[in-house]
């Protein structure tokens, strides 16, 4: 009828004004030649072209060539338009999974990322299906404890469910995301947490986690080999298993099923729920470790705050313990200077009637009097607890007005005083007056310890501390004493109370920092303050 090809529009009888061919001068019918970009969706509007039609008729008693040809291209154009339809139905679950994953990334709450998987899975918008499980590993890794599900208990709550999705219309995101008001059934998920399923000698869904595999449960025969715990709550009905697999392992598994409308369960449905199911995998596993991580935080801050509280039962402990030794120490430390003073004494109350007193006797008394008055001194200030009354200072001036106190005492001993203050040393937060006393303390323990010599006093910045050194050029310190020399009521001098140095560490602790000793017998001794730069109090 026709010699060459004609454009549809100029065939009689065609009507067709939808078709893509007609708004494309210069493109042919079926016999197809021109922009490849627009050659699928062409082809696509040939089986119901009439043009095409008339085409196949003629085919009809001619060669069987002909005839081959229209069943060829027939043949193919149907195969375009399948995978056509196959390629959006792709399309469309990829947006869905993308707004899902999406979302799994956006909270790291187990109970969260859990509700989102199974929103995602039961959703219409989504994967459709009408229930949802999630099971566990539990931490021994023996059984599968239900941990969440999503759908209707029964047939009367689906319809309920489903008529209030019809009148409101929700998005997938708002189903996502819920409000705290919007309603949420509960049931299945109440129930689900009574689910417990072994993993030893499994059966359908053990077998999914342990051989990490899917399964489609869809006939009588197969629904056999479910396991008695799950049909128990749950019912024997086709469903998709799918184990959830973090980083080689697998952590739980994902149940869907469709018990309510009946919808078979396909080999592409199974395939979706396995692409899902490798992320909601991964949120799961990040979601646990975040948990993990913040209990392990909280018992850290917990252990913390436990070693702080027994840290300040211990020094108070060892503070009343200290007493106690003092308490057994006192009655011979006293009993020292009260021996000679009681003597001395009574010898001057007699020369006293023969009016013979000699001053030098009442010289030893007073001089037991004012070391008997410093060991009392000492044990009250190690004693007793005294929190510091910090304020900004300068320790630069501290010093300063600590050592003017002693100059006497350097000229008695003929010690000379060498300071190297740092102009830059920054204002610490100290107790003004405890800190003299530390001062005090190091520097008369230093000029006991020599005859002459050079006492050398310097301040520094170091790291996060300000340093106060007080190097003497004494008879030193033998090892086996160094750590001892904080011990009340240890001393290495004849007269010496043993609670100078306690009293000047009590004090640097009290306010966050600690004391540094270096010696060196017959060289001398530097013992170091370290005052944070910053306190906590």
């Amino acid at each position: 009828m026709w010699e060459t090809p004609l454009l549809c529009w100029e065939i009689k009888g065609c009507g067709r004004k939808d078709c893509p061919v007609y708004h494309h001068p210069g493109v042919f019918c079926w016999l197809v030649d021109g922009n490849r970009e627009e050659e699928g969706k062409l082809l696509s509007h040939c089986l119901h072209c009439q043009v095409f039609k008339l085409s196949v008729e003629r085919a009809i008693g001619r060669r069987s060539a002909d005839l081959a040809l229209y069943q060829t291209v027939g043949l193919i154009l149907q195969q375009m338009k399948n995978s056509e339809e196959e390629l959006k139905e792709k399309v469309v679950s990829l947006q869905i999974l993308n707004l899902v994953t999406g979302a799994l990334q956006s909270t790291t709450k187990l109970e969260e990322v859990l509700h989102i998987i199974l929103t995602g899975v039961t959703a219409g918008e989504a994967f459709g299906f009408n229930r949802a499980f999630i099971l566990l590993l539990d931490e021994k890794e023996v059984m599968l404890k239900g941990e969440m599900a999503v759908g209707p208990l029964d047939g009367e709550e689906a319809k309920f469910i489903w008529q209030q999705l019809e009148e409101k219309k929700p998005s997938l995101k708002e189903l996502l995301f819920p409000s705290p008001e919007s309603h949420r059934s509960d049931g299945l998920n109440s129930l689900v947490r009574r689910l417990s399923i072994p993993v030893h000698n499994p059966k359908a869904i053990g077998s999914s986690l342990v051989e990490m595999k899917s399964f489609s449960l869809r006939t009588p025969g197969e629904l056999k080999d479910l396991e008695e715990e799950f049909v128990n709550l749950f019912g024997s009905q086709p469903m998709a298993i799918v184990p959830l697999v973090a980083k080689d392992k697998a952590i739980g598994v994902l149940i869907a099923d469709n018990k309510f409308t009946q919808k078979p369960i396909l080999d592409r449905d199974v395939e979706l729920l396995e692409t899902f199911a490798h992320q909601a995998s991964l949120a799961i596993e990040n979601s646990r470790l975040n948990q993990e991580l913040k209990s392990r935080l909280r018992e850290l801050e917990d252990s913390e705050r436990q070693l702080r509280k027994n840290q300040t039962y211990l020094l108070k402990t060892e503070r009343l313990a200290a007493i106690g030794r003092m308490a057994a120490t006192v009655a011979h430390e006293i009993r020292s200077p009260l021996v000679p003073i009681g003597g001395y004494a009574r010898a001057a109350l007699e020369d006293y009637d023969r009016q013979e007193v000699k001053r030098e006797d009442l010289e030893i008394i007073v001089e037991e009097v004012e070391r008997l008055e410093k060991i009392l001194a000492n044990m009250l200030d190690y004693s007793k607890e005294t929190k510091p009354a910090l304020e900004e200072l300068d320790l630069n001036l501290i010093v300063k007005k600590t050592l003017e106190l002693m100059g006497e005492r350097f000229k008695e001993k003929g010690v000379k005083l060498k300071t190297e203050l740092s102009p830059q040393l920054p204002p610490v937060m100290v107790d003004g007056e405890q800190i003299q006393q530390v001062i005090l303390n190091l520097v008369h323990n230093a000029l006991e310890a020599m005859e002459e010599g050079r006492l050398s006093i310097r301040t520094k910045v170091k790291e996060d501390f300000v340093s106060l050194e007080v190097e003497d050029t004494g008879r030193g310190i033998p090892k086996e004493d160094i750590d001892r020399l904080f011990t009340p009521f240890f001393s290495t001098k004849p007269k010496g109370s043993g609670l100078g140095l306690p009293v000047a560490e009590k004090i640097v602790v009290d306010h966050g920092g600690f004391i540094d000793v270096q010696s060196e017998v017959g060289v001398g001794s530097k013992f170091t303050v370290n005052l944070p730069l910053k306190t906590t109090w």
